[in-house]
């Protein structure tokens, strides 16, 4: 059997830019994101920080947009981390509207989803390898492996 551990399905580096660069153009649209992904189905660690970050701002009553979010990463000494306001500008050119955040928010979690069942697989494939009898490898998958999968 051959799992598929294609880029395309573990990561989508466009829709998490246009996660981001929507809430940066429309404040509104940041509960609706937050209702369907956190900051933690990012696939890279700079998406991650800038959602966070963009997360904290909403939370505070404050603009999302790309000046506030240079302030804030300042703030949480993470500008240069991320690739500084250079980066955030690319994020926020690589959408033309936030008319299509809810696909890409959709997006962002499939692939986590999706890395989350790999990831769970390859733990119950481990001790599928142990040489234990059926029931013995049964009981040695962890209850939270199993329990970790993507109910989708």
């Amino acid at each position: 059997m051959t799992l598929l551990r294609d880029s395309d399905k573990l990561w989508s580096i466009e829709a998490e830019a246009g996660v981001l660069g929507s809430m940066m153009l429309e404040h509104d649209c940041v509960p609706g994101v937050l209702a369907v992904i956190d900051a933690d189905d990012f696939y890279t660690p700079e998406h991650s920080t800038l959602f966070a970050a963009l997360v904290e701002l909403y939370m505070a009553g404050a603009p999302t947009d790309a000046v506030a979010l240079r302030t804030q990463l300042k703030k949480m000494n993470q500008l240069e981390r991320i690739g500084g306001v250079e980066y955030i500008a690319r994020v926020l050119d690589s959408v033309p509207s936030a008319a299509s955040v809810d696909y890409y928010a959709g997006v962002v979690r499939d692939r986590r989803q999706y890395r989350d069942l790999l990831q769970g697989i390859d733990r119950m494939r481990k001790v599928l390898d142990e040489p234990l009898s059926v029931a013995e490898q049964v009981q040695a998958i962890p209850a939270e492996t199993v329990a970790s999968l993507p109910a989708q």
